[in-house]
C-alpha cells in the first residue's frame, strides 16, 4: 500500500478556514480566525491573505465594523448558498 504525505492528506488553510466558519454560523473577527490559523501551523499573515481571497468569492462575506476604540475590524461569516427553484410550472 502506498503512503501519502502528510500535506496530501490536510486539507489547505482556505479549506480549513470555510470549513470552520461555516461550522461556526456567525461572523468573526479576523484576530480569532488568525488565532484558529495558528492552532493549524499557518502565520496569522497566510490567513488574512486566504482571507482577501475568499471575501472576493461567494463563499465569504466581509465587513467593516468600528471598535471601541475606534479603529476598523474586518469581521468574516460564511454566506449560505442560496437555492434557486429552476422548475417552474405553468398552471396555477
Amino acid at each position: 500500500m502506498e503512503e501519502k504525505s502528510l500535506k496530501q492528506e490536510e486539507k489547505s488553510l482556505k479549506q480549513s478556514l470555510i470549513d470552520y466558519l461555516q461550522g461556526c454560523q456567525k461572523w468573526l473577527i479576523k484576530g480569532d480566525l488568525e488565532d484558529y490559523a495558528r492552532t493549524l501551523g499557518y502565520y496569522g499573515e497566510n490567513c488574512g491573505r486566504r482571507m482577501r481571497e475568499l471575501s472576493n468569492s461567494p463563499l465569504v462575506e466581509k465587513e467593516y465594523r468600528k471598535g471601541a476604540g475606534g479603529e476598523t475590524l474586518v469581521w468574516y461569516r460564511y454566506k449560505e448558498p442560496v437555492k434557486i427553484n429552476t422548475q417552474q410550472s405553468l398552471l396555477p
